[in-house]
């Protein structure tokens, strides 16, 4: 083997492994339920809490 393909060999195993430790995160933080099961609608804000502003006027009549 020339110096060269083990060069490649090495690029495309270190790609891989990167790949898949990628992967395995991005599965482990889905499947990862500390938060109390609300995923990524507890980053932000909700909008329906009470006291908020009361909700403009609807469309008019005959449109």
């Amino acid at each position: 083997m020339a110096i060269d393909e083990i060069e490649e060999i090495v690029a495309l195993a270190l790609t891989f492994v990167v790949h898949v430790i990628g992967a395995g995160a991005l599965i482990w933080a889905m499947l990862d339920r500390d938060d109390g099961g609300r995923g990524m609608r507890g980053w932000w804000p909700r909008d329906d809490r009470p006291g908020g502003p009361p909700p403009g006027p609807g469309p008019a009549p005959g449109g």
